[in-house]
């Protein structure tokens, strides 16, 4: 009875040497959602290779039944893929005269169907090739020419009436300034917003987050150190969001009494915020996937601020906090400022800096990975590096002072200006003083879930351009120059990532 049953559903008695072909193809991340998998220099995306997701499962079915008739799981983790792309997968026992139904499941939360042209459940026959399953993280959709937004400062203090404050401190401009239509819109002055850095785009009330920096020279907002604001793109206009010290009790320290000028043309010398920059205030923010909470880096505690926003993008009542582990750091702190939120993943990262008398060999970077649905905390350690790697020249071109040349291999922190005159660093065009300090500023994926780790120079944010030093003896002003970089680490296959 069995046998006759078969031999209906399937039209025909298969004999064991039918059962010899198989069906493969490859389940893939879907970019720009056309249902098929691009390879090589995609044009409209800019991208490499769409790439393959691994340890996700296909089964075919033949129709009526609901045991499958073979099973395979996508290759680049617990398969291995033998040569193949990863997310590769290979169905073998199969017969060329039966359409079998092929579902593909396993998929994480964060992933979907791809928009066009594939599906979860697709139609092949034995010795088929190329059946191909696009999948896709919503969240990651933008459109084929967004335009960007970034931070700008302005020398002074932006809430003392002058024109410090009216100069534009988030600007927004074309994706491709030489063949996009467009020009700059200023999206907020200095009188709310002051200086920032962290920047999150809330897709459902088309807000832009921004949060406090501290940069010497440049005065913070309405908020202080703790300050997070909203800029309505459409509107251009910025509002006050949340203060993690008066709203959530937050330590993000104090700078009171920088006495910076109103005027932007007037030089100064912050001293209270030479060492603060990196140790007090916001690093970077970042939202989750759906757009519902907003994630927003103390770097005074080296704690993480989770605020449940929702549609809405409107401030909670309260917060749950996230305290990352502190390494070992030799002759330094770690100081933590990076975030990103990544397939359903958040990203913490920092530094340890050597500032306690250290050398370059104290210096070393660190990547955590926290679970959302797991305990408040969960951190665990995805990547580190040294950062005492060769970096080249700062500068090393002939200028007024002479032939100079100027390392721009990672320094310890320093604390006050007497550290970098201790130096006796001659000083290239001019007055232009030069100093590379670690901190990483920021942690993004590449389309093959490779790290990408922006390292900027704090001395960018210590020094300042036409500015005075710390010493009141000293009448000479000073162009500083950073040097930042951006380093990639590999996927390992066992869930961290390798220097490339």
């Amino acid at each position: 009875g069995f046998v006759v049953a078969c031999a209906t559903i399937l039209g025909v008695a298969l004999a064991p040497q039918a059962l010899a072909q198989t069906i493969s193809g490859i389940a893939f991340r879907d970019y720009d959602a056309d249902g098929v998998r691009d390879t090589g220099s995609i044009t409209a995306t800019g991208l490499d290779d769409e790439y393959g997701v691994a340890d996700l499962h296909v089964s075919a079915y033949i129709e009526g039944t609901l045991t499958p008739a073979a099973t395979a799981t996508t290759c680049g983790a617990s398969v291995a893929c033998g040569g193949d792309p990863v997310g590769s997968y290979t169905l073998s026992g199969l017969s060329t005269s039966v359409v079998y139904r092929l579902e593909l499941t396993g998929l994480p939360d964060f992933l979907e169907s791809g928009a066009a042209g594939s599906s979860r459940v697709v139609f092949a026959s034995g010795g088929d090739t190329g059946v191909d399953f696009g999948v896709a993280n919503p969240a990651q959709y933008c459109s084929a020419n967004p335009d960007m937004v970034t931070n700008c400062y302005s020398n002074g203090d932006p809430l003392a009436g002058g024109d410090s404050g009216t100069d534009p401190w988030i600007v927004q401009f074309p994706n491709n300034p030489a063949t996009d239509s467009g020009a700059n819109v200023y999206l907020a002055n200095g009188t709310v917003v002051g200086a920032t850095w962290g920047l999150a785009y809330h897709r459902k009330t088309g807000k832009v987050f921004a949060g406090a920096l501290i940069k010497r020279h440049s005065g913070l907002g309405t908020q202080g150190t703790g300050g997070i604001y909203t800029i309505d793109v459409a509107t251009q206009t910025a509002a006050p969001f949340a203060n993690l010290a008066a709203d959530y009790g937050a330590d993000t320290g104090s700078l009171a009494g920088r006495s910076l000028p109103a005027d932007r043309n007037d030089p100064n010398r912050d001293s209270l915020a030479f060492d603060a920059v990196g140790k007090m205030g916001l690093g970077d923010l970042d939202l989750s996937d759906d757009g519902k909470t907003l994630y927003v880096m103390n770097v005074k505690t080296n704690t993480v601020y989770e605020l449940g926003i929702g549609d809405s993008g409107t401030k909670p009542g309260s917060a749950t906090t996230h305290a990352l582990p502190t390494p070992s750091c030799s002759s330094g702190a770690f100081r933590a400022f990076a975030l990103n939120f990544h397939d359903g993943m958040l990203y913490a990262g920092g530094v340890c800096t050597g500032e306690n008398g250290g050398g370059a060999s104290d210096l070393r970077a660190y990547v955590y990975r926290h679970d959302p649905s797991g305990s408040a905390g969960n951190f665990a350690l995805v990547f580190d590096m040294p950062l005492d790697y060769p970096r080249g020249y700062a500068t090393n071109s002939s200028s007024d002072n002479g032939d100079i040349d100027i390392d721009a291999e990672w320094q310890p922190w320093i604390d006050t200006w007497a550290d970098y005159e201790a130096l006796n660093q001659p000083q290239p065009y001019g007055k232009q003083v030069i100093y590379p300090q670690p901190m990483l500023s920021d942690i993004e994926f590449d389309v093959d879930g490779a790290l990408l780790l922006g390292i900027m120079d704090r001395w960018g944010h210590q020094s300042g351009n036409a500015n005075y030093s710390t010493d009141f003896d000293d009448t000479d002003t000073y162009e500083g120059t950073a040097a930042g970089d951006l380093v990639r680490a590999c996927p390992n296959g066992s869930g961290g990532f390798t220097l490339e």
